[in-house]
């Protein structure tokens, strides 16, 4: 367990996660008025969460991974000098593989 994980528990239903550059790459089609989904390292998984229907649904990516998530829809904290990003379980699009 890291010493970020040890020191930051993400409430339930959400990752926190470390901002990851965008590579301009010419293989992404984007219209005018979209913005570019983002791409971020899990460091922490919160606990899992249930739905209005009984389901449980737990985090889609596990810590390490790399994700892409939508451009909306997390907040950005700073924590001990350096800002990460806090983003609910739904708004995760991706595991990059």
């Amino acid at each position: 367990m890291s010493k970020l994980a040890q020191s930051l528990k993400v409430v339930r239903g959400y990752v926190l996660l470390e901002e990851l550059k965008n590579e301009s790459s010419t293989s992404f089609s984007v219209e005018d008025d979209k913005e570019i989904p983002q791409r971020g390292k899990v460091l922490v998984v919160g606990d899992y969460i249930w739905h209005d229907n009984g389901d449980k649904y737990e985090s889609p990516a596990k810590v390490g991974d790399k994700v892409i998530h939508s451009a909306y829809g997390y907040e950005i904290i700073a924590y001990e000098g350096k800002q990460y990003k806090v983003c609910p379980f739904s708004k995760i699009l991706a595991i990059i593989k």
